[in-house]
């Protein structure tokens, strides 16, 4: 490219860059005049917004940034506002925090110091042993409960800490001591008196667990018993009552339980006669009907007879052999030895048919007959083992059934300290502060009770 092509491609860029900006100065004019009838046609517009800044001029107009910032007026109004939200806000957290926690504490706090009646506590140990006539050691404890020695001292021990936490107990406190009415009257608070609401659930013999309560010890089998009265020597009064009530319960059922198994064994042991009785009827009624004492004896014999025949008639058969190898099988003494052998081979017969063929009366075979009086002996030998075994259980049901009374023994006799238990002012307290800031947690973080 020469010289004079490079100068006219220099002038023509220049002339172009050139109508660009007259170009962007025009429309820059042009937005200027329109922003500055439009704020002269709307001079409170910025007024309205409350002080919101205006456009923003182009940089050849450096006058105009001023007006851009909210004024001082607007500024303190704004924090003024924020303030008097942060207060309210502050107010309304401190109502909430009177109302839902600061005032029902205190009222709870107010009714266990003003109305509550103050309780007395009797604690009470009991051991509930029985005579054993084992020679092994006895395991107490978790050994006992799960099937070791001691499991039935366990068992007792669990009846009555069942029987204290029944109905029947307090049923019977209210018949000898009038107990559950006392409880019922206004010598207690209203929070704490017993009484029946069925609509809520709530029962008497459920807040009267809350005066009369017992545990167990797994480790060491020990029965714990606590009573609540507002009165010290009351509360040990009804402490020794349910002692001595308990204790006839238990040996009740104990006497009740050795009882109905004795009645048992007494009745295997009349059944176990009556069987006996009756198996030595028919064996001996089957001597008398058969004519033999003893029909074994009698088929033995049988046998012992064929036995002796066959015997006799293999030597028979022996000597007749003989004959025939020396040539003499036509003698008379061989002929006679054939008579012989013929004869003894019926009386084998006979002997035979007599223990399968009935005899001509119409009574059984020797072999029939046999099988009835075995049969019958057996049942007899049966009869006299089963009666034998009932007189070893009734003998055993009758020893245990002895040793059955249980004993109560009082290992910590009850006794109170020298002041009230109950109620516990500064722990309820406590628990009542904390549900009720609980509850006003749960309650601030709906978002119904946030501010809008």
């Amino acid at each position: 490219m020469s010289d004079t092509e490079k100068s006219a491609s220099k002038k023509a860029e220049a002339e172009r860059i050139s109508k660009w900006r007259a170009d962007r100065m025009a429309a820059a004019q042009k937005v200027k005049q329109e922003q500055a009838r439009v704020a002269t046609e709307k001079p409170t517009s910025a007024s309205r917004i409350g002080g919101a800044m205006p456009s923003f001029p182009f940089d050849d107009e450096p006058d105009g940034a001023p007006g851009m910032l909210p004024s001082t007026e607007t500024l303190t109004a704004i924090k003024a506002k924020i303030r008097g939200k942060k207060r309210k806000a502050k107010f309304w957290f401190i109502l909430q925090i009177m109302v839902f926690v600061i005032i029902p504490t205190g009222l709870v706090v107010g009714y266990l110091s003003e109305r509550a009646v103050p309780l007395f506590e009797a604690k009470s140990v009991i051991s509930i042993t029985k005579p054993t006539s084992g020679t092994g050691g006895n395991l107490g404890g978790l050994l006992g409960a799960v099937g070791g020695g001691g499991g039935g001292e366990m068992t007792e021990t669990f009846m009555a800490n069942a029987y204290i936490k029944s109905k029947a107990l307090m049923d019977q406190l209210e018949d000898e001591m009038g107990l559950v009415t006392y409880l019922s009257s206004p010598a207690l608070d209203p929070y704490m008196r017993l009484r029946e609401v069925p609509v809520l659930s709530i029962t008497k013999l459920g807040g009267f667990s809350y005066f009369v309560y017992s545990s167990i010890d797994i480790q060491t089998g020990l029965l714990s018993l606590y009573v609540r009265a507002p009165d010290p020597e009351m509360a040990i009064e009804i402490s020794n009552a349910i002692l001595e009530l308990t204790a006839a319960q238990i040996n009740q059922l104990t006497e009740r339980q050795f009882e109905f198994r004795t009645d048992l064994a007494q009745q295997s042991v009349a059944e176990a006669r009556t069987v006996l009785t009756e198996a030595q009827r028919t064996l001996t009624q089957l001597q008398i009907d058969s004519g033999e004492a003893n029909p074994a004896a009698r088929v033995e014999g049988i046998y012992a007879t064929i036995t002796k025949l066959e015997t006799d008639m293999a030597d028979i058969e022996t000597q007749i052999q003989r004959a025939n190898v020396s040539g003499q099988s036509d003698d008379l003494i061989t002929q006679r030895l054939f008579t012989l052998k013929e004869n003894i081979q019926v009386l084998v017969d006979q002997q035979r048919a007599r223990l399968i063929s009935p005899p001509s009366s119409g009574r059984r075979s020797l072999n029939q007959l046999l099988l009835d009086y075995e049969l019958a002996s057996l049942q007899l030998r049966i009869a006299e083992e089963t009666l034998l075994s009932a007189f070893l259980a009734l003998a055993k049901a009758s020893d245990d059934a002895a040793l059955a009374q249980s004993q109560f023994l009082i290992v910590v006799p009850p006794k109170t300290s020298e002041y009230a238990t109950f109620p516990n002012i500064p722990k309820v307290g406590f628990v009542a502060f904390l549900m009720f800031l609980s509850a006003l947690s749960l309650y601030r973080l709906m978002p119904s009770s946030r501010p809008i």
